[in-house]
C-alpha cells in the first residue's frame, strides 16, 4: 500500500512538473512572437529612414544643381 501511495504520488508530481513545463514554452512563444514583431518593425523603420535619407539626399541634389545655374 505505501508504494502504491508513492507512486501515486510521484505521478501526481510528474503530471503537476508537466503543467509548468507546457505552460513555459506556451509562455516562452509568445515571448518570442512579441520579440520577432518587434523586430519586423524595426526592420520597417530601418527601411523608412532609409528611404528618408535617400529623398533628403536627392532633393539636397537637386537643390545645389539649381543653385549653379
Amino acid at each position: 500500500a505505501r508504494q502504491v501511495a508513492m507512486g501515486s504520488q510521484l505521478r501526481l508530481r510528474f503530471e503537476q512538473e508537466a503543467k509548468l513545463l507546457k505552460k513555459s514554452v506556451v509562455q516562452v512563444a509568445r515571448w518570442d512572437k512579441r520579440i520577432q514583431a518587434r523586430e519586423n518593425e524595426i526592420k520597417n523603420l530601418e527601411t523608412l529612414l532609409e528611404a528618408e535619407a535617400d529623398m533628403k539626399k536627392d532633393a539636397e541634389d537637386k537643390s545645389a544643381e539649381l543653385s549653379q545655374e
